[in-house]
């Protein structure tokens, strides 16, 4: 009866081990998978800003040379308009009439001047906020630069957790073969001392 009670015993102690496993493989998993979804919702928002960062990068680059290339032309059309200006004022001074003719001429060309200096004027003070936002580009560099490293050692413990996590449910997972097999033969080895104990009855 002595040996009966403590394959029982065994049974229990080898029972309860494995709920006590159990329980701390649950608890240590849960805390895993916690860690592992703020590790990658950190990572979706580091990605998304990074993106932003360098699509504003790539904008700012497009915009800087097309307000170039607008200064440029705009620069280039009001010599020439000067140009015609000059040599129509010329022709028509070689005139001893038509007075009227050349202060008419004369304001068309100030009009015509006046409206590609203001548009060049609006081009040239674009390129001004364009060079104040190249400075802010360059901080933007060191921050994508520090983003991206952010982003590696993110990456790098996502996959640190995800292979910990493998390791302990493999872990887990041989113990509890272990652990059921042991229970298996404690069994066996109940059944066996019952049926002696009968055969001395």
């Amino acid at each position: 009866l002595g040996a009966d009670t403590a394959v029982a015993d065994d049974d229990l102690d080898a029972q309860t081990q494995l709920s006590t496993e159990e329980l701390a493989y649950q608890e240590g998993q849960a805390h895993l998978e916690r860690s592992l979804k703020e590790v990658s919702g950190s990572i979706l928002v580091k990605e998304e800003l990074l993106q932003q960062l360098t699509k504003g990068h790539a904008q700012l680059q497009v915009l800087k040379a097309s307000y170039t290339d607008k200064i440029r032309e705009l620069e280039h059309q009001v010599k020439e308009v000067e140009r015609e200006r000059d040599r129509v004022l010329e022709d028509l001074s070689k005139q001893t009439h038509g007075e009227d003719n050349k202060v008419k001429t004369r304001k068309e060309f100030e009009t015509k001047l006046k409206a590609l200096e203001v548009e060049l004027r609006g081009y040239r003070q674009r390129d001004r906020d364009q060079a104040r936002l190249v400075r802010l580009k360059q901080q933007n560099e060191q921050r994508m630069q520090s983003l991206q490293a952010d982003l590696l050692r993110m990456k790098q413990t996502k996959v640190q957790l995800q292979k910990k996590m493998k390791e302990e449910a493999d872990r887990f997972r041989e113990y509890q073969q272990k652990r059921t097999k042991e229970l298996a033969q404690l069994k066996r080895a109940e059944q066996k001392n019952q049926q002696q104990i009968q055969k001395l009855t």
